[in-house]
């Protein structure tokens, strides 16, 4: 994987953009549907707290689990 490739002496154009550029276009692809699905079955009233609430918990989960995925 690109990560094997990461050494001091690497260029951030040939290894970290295309992985950020990756990634990126990958939340971008699945947010919006993940946001869809967790809200479909909220009434119009409560939506903004739901779409709140998940967007919340994704960064809190971001949170807990990244500096656990480095080890």
């Amino acid at each position: 994987m690109a990560a094997t490739r990461l050494t001091p002496d690497a260029s951030y154009a040939g290894v970290v953009l295309p992985m950020q550029l990756l990634l990126g276009v990958g939340a971008g692809l699945c947010m919006p549907v993940v946001l869809n699905v967790a809200t479909r079955d909220v009434g119009a009233r409560d939506a903004g707290a739901a779409s709140a609430f998940v967007t919340t918990s994704q960064q809190v989960g971001a949170f807990l689990v990244l500096p656990r995925g480095s080890r």
